[in-house]
């Protein structure tokens, strides 16, 4: 049987005002669900603790650590790549109301953002949270997007110098050489 990644909902309103700490541990009976979810061949280990604090006057704040070893494929010759992450986070988080969206600057028709600047609050439509939606968001953001393998560039190499091989073969080469021919004879 299939486990799927279980929930684990934060009511943004019933946050003690001290905060709370909750941990996530990788149960093996999940972490297939887990790794599905996030895109990687296979996780061998996965810790989080996540700090819930509030936030202003009706947000909460997410502080966490994420520990994972994981296989991912090698985007070049398909290889399993080990690969740990750790990393750290920072999240805020307000009730989806019409007073809490916040619409971008506009300029001429476009948006202006400032990237060195701070993200705006996620918003949550019905108060409450989903602890693992974020983690999941978060290990993407951390994963390799095209990992390589240590062999992945002799791969590639080899690919390119067979295509180089190959390129004096087929019905291209067979219109080249026929309009060649007929410049010759001009």
């Amino acid at each position: 049987m299939v486990q799927e990644v279980p929930k684990n909902s934060v009511t943004m309103r019933n946050v003690p005002a001290a905060g709370q700490v909750v941990r996530l541990d990788g149960d093996p009976s999940f972490l297939g669900s887990l790794a599905r979810a996030v895109g990687v061949h296979e996780i061998d280990r996965f810790s989080a603790v996540v700090k819930i604090m509030p936030w202003g006057k009706h947000g909460i704040c997410l502080e966490g650590a994420v520990d994972l070893d994981c296989r991912q494929a090698c985007v070049i010759t398909g290889d399993l790549i080990n690969n740990s992450l750790q990393f750290e986070f920072e999240r805020r988080f307000l009730p989806d109301t019409k007073s809490n969206r916040v619409d971008p600057q506009v300029i001429d028709g476009e948006w202006v953002l400032d990237p060195e600047g701070e993200d705006p609050p996620d918003l949550v439509a019905d108060g409450k949270l989903d602890l693992w939606e974020v983690i999941i968001e978060e290990i993407d953001l951390h994963l390799e997007l095209f990992p390589r393998s240590a062999n992945a560039d002799s791969a590639t190499q080899t690919r390119n110098r067979e295509e180089e091989e190959n390129a004096g073969s087929g019905h291209f080469s067979e219109l080249k050489a026929l309009i060649t021919e007929k410049k010759t004879k001009n």
